[in-house]
């Protein structure tokens, strides 16, 4: 599912799915900190919720703040470690819930989608 949202978004914005393997942890900080010039946006249980109106707002103002690229960061199993969340722009969460990453990396996909479609006036089903 994740693979056919990403499709829907290229309609919209280039965008890529990277994915640090488990063990790659510190591969994974210093990742983050290359995407400075970036607007980070870091999941994580404690963030900012949204409605699907909201999130479609924030993220045209994301696109619109000035910075290359937005980036949304999603940790392991885990979590994400204390320095990343540091260096987000913003921290938002999916739900209070704890989420199977899988799970949110397709909800996340999918808001995304949504929330271009909201910007765009696309009918999307509800």
């Amino acid at each position: 599912m994740v693979e056919d949202y990403l499709s829907r978004i290229k309609k919209f914005i280039p965008i890529d799915d990277i994915v640090v393997k488990p063990g790659q942890e510190s591969k994974f900080t210093e990742r983050i900190d290359k995407e400075r010039d970036n607007y980070i946006i870091a999941l994580d249980e404690r963030g900012k919720q949204f409605t699907s109106a909201d999130f479609s707002v924030k993220i045209d103002s994301w696109m619109n703040c000035g910075k290359k690229d937005v980036v949304f960061v999603i940790g392991p199993a885990e979590g994400l470690p204390e320095e990343v969340k540091k260096m987000a722009d913003t921290l938002i969460s999916l739900s209070k819930m704890t989420l199977p990453h899988r799970f949110a990396r397709m909800l996340l996909t999918e808001q995304i989608y949504r929330g271009f479609c909201i910007l765009k006036n696309i009918p999307y089903h509800k």
